[in-house]
């Protein structure tokens, strides 16, 4: 799954190793609850600072808030970059249409395969480097509403929740109605298998396959079928909103030693130094060659798929 030398249009490196790259062996999981907790404390302050920011709106409708709430979300987000990121040491390759993705001022949806805890931060720094990185929200499971503090501080920015069971697509497209009569600028990242692939989990990838075999689709080999749903509701109801859509192709150094497909790197495992690399292939599609029929999107998106499979 590694991009080869035909994919490259250019290989970017996002940080040197530092000292603690020296440490974060021994540091581990101790570390990652020392950087989680650090995050999680700067919740309060930040959603204080927010929820003020709206009050004075109130008061001096002239006064630019929303770059206020801009810097705010991306402070957040910087954060987590130095911490999963810049302090490790993880190197991040760009390959495909990044370079034209990086020129481009629009709104997207942004599409990957799910292998990492991490995922998520890698969309983040590549929005960093197009500058869009105040834009990027993300589909997310409920579950991390639960999370104290995080999971308040990331609704109120404007991610949007779903539930695997029980889905209520109301809410998703009630959110999406609010970007566009805002005219909101936005890349909204969703992960299409909706869960994490993990070679060691039998369990799922035999439902994925089963999956695939009921909609008369070809398997997948390193990830889970895609859920088509989400993915089609924003398409959908945002495609008058949106100018593009991303396909992304990630791919962990650690998830493939010597040509056996292991389980993908962790947080931790990052911060103790087990993961250096990760390549990213860009695939920019434009709005107009997506399917506008849901009957069409399914194959569509399995063909996208497939193409990261390769």
């Amino acid at each position: 799954m590694t991009p080869g030398p035909a994919m490259a249009s250019f290989a970017s490196k996002l940080t040197k190793p530092t000292p603690l790259s020296k440490l974060r062996p021994q540091l581990g999981g101790a570390l990652l609850s020392v950087v989680v907790l650090l995050l999680m404390a700067t919740c309060p302050f930040l959603c204080f600072v927010w929820h003020a920011a709206s009050t004075l709106a109130r008061f001096f409708p002239k006064l630019n808030i929303a770059t206020i709430k801009a810097k705010i979300y991306t402070y957040f987000l910087r954060l987590a970059i130095f911490f999963f990121v810049r302090a490790p040491g993880l190197k991040v390759h760009l390959y495909g249409d990044a370079r034209e993705v990086m020129l481009r001022d629009e709104n997207v949806l942004y599409m990957s395969n799910h292998q990492s805890s991490l995922d998520w931060l890698v969309a983040c720094i590549l929005a960093l480097k197009a500058k869009c990185l105040d834009r990027i929200k993300f589909i997310m499971k409920q579950e991390l509403h639960w999370v104290p503090m995080v999971g308040y501080y990331i609704s109120v920015i404007g991610h949007i929740y779903v539930r695997r069971r029980g889905f209520r697509p109301d809410r998703l497209i009630e959110q999406v109605n609010e970007y566009k009569k805002t005219q909101t600028p936005i890349w909204v990242g969703i992960f299409p298998e909706g869960t994490r692939f993990n070679p060691e989990d039998r369990k799922a990838i035999s439902y994925s396959e089963e999956m695939a075999k009921t909609s008369n689709l070809p398997p997948l080999r390193h990830q889970l079928t895609p859920r088509p749903k989400g993915s089609w509701l924003l398409l959908d109801n945002m495609r008058t909103h949106l100018s593009a859509v991303y396909s992304v192709t990630l791919v962990y150094e650690q998830a493939e030693p010597r040509g056996q497909r292991a389980k993908p790197p962790s947080a931790a495992d990052v911060i103790r130094g087990q993961c250096s690399n990760v390549h990213v292939h860009v695939k920019r599609i434009p709005i107009e060659d997506v399917p506008k029929e849901e009957a069409d999107f399914l194959p569509w998106l399995h063909n996208e798929s497939m193409e990261r499979d390769r």
